[in-house]
């Protein structure tokens, strides 16, 4: 594990000259381990001083690996106050990479990665099958939590046993943040809204355009997804 092409080192004590004067105080060194814990892309390891990976010894990181793991998006629920205050806050985190693993290609495409060093607290109506919050809506910010209190989001389970479908095309807006599938299955033919983590299925053509119209979209400005 590297940051810019190195690796952390843990911090080794020095022997010195003990500093003289008012407001000194002393303490016996006793052994102990000395680590450093590296956390990228939802995997936990920690290595000591000579990169011997001591992981194992410390099973509570899985859990902390665990508890990183995307679980969708949250495009509801927010004030021009809280996104002036949430974007100083994630400025100040940001990285290149996605911290977590399994983000979909195009949640990823516009994303801008941040550490996830703060917690906060979102409503939705329940899990979809694939471990995502449907129909989220941020609550706001927990400065009274830290990712150690957390649990971990359930596994995904296994969709149920489907007719396959096909997806025969698929239009979207420029910003990807809207996208209309026409499908096919068992012979019936519909189309499908998706934004974000909400899903609009089984639409005719008409209702389609009812529905991006409602969002001030124009389906004709849609182009063909690559």
């Amino acid at each position: 594990m590297k940051i810019d092409g190195a690796l952390v080192r843990p911090m080794l004590a020095a022997l010195g000259r003990l500093p003289t004067g008012a407001g000194w105080a002393f303490e016996f060194k006793y052994d102990g381990v000395r680590a450093v814990t590296y956390a990228e892309e939802g995997e936990v390891r920690a290595l000591t001083r000579n990169d011997n990976d001591v992981t194992s010894t410390y099973p509570e990181l899985a859990e902390v690996a665990t508890l990183l793991r995307y679980a969708g998006q949250v495009g509801t629920g927010f004030t021009d106050a809280m996104l002036h205050h949430l974007q100083a806050s994630l400025d100040a985190a940001r990285r290149t990479t996605a911290p977590v693993p399994g983000v979909p290609r195009d949640h990823a495409r516009h994303a801008r990665w941040v550490e996830p060093t703060l917690v906060g607290e979102v409503a939705f109506r329940n899990w979809t099958v694939d471990g995502r919050l449907r129909h989220a809506s941020w609550r706001g910010l927990r400065p009274d939590r830290d990712l150690s209190s957390l649990v971990p989001p359930p596994p995904a389970r296994s969709s149920p046993a489907l007719v396959p479908e096909e997806v025969t095309g698929t239009v979207m807006t420029k910003d990807a943040a809207w996208r209309v599938e026409a499908v096919r299955r068992d012979g019936r033919e519909w189309y499908r809204i998706v934004h974000g983590d909400n899903v609009v299925d089984s639409l005719a053509l008409d209702d389609v355009r009812l529905v991006l119209e409602k969002a001030g979209i124009d389906l004709a400005d849609l182009t063909e997804a690559a």
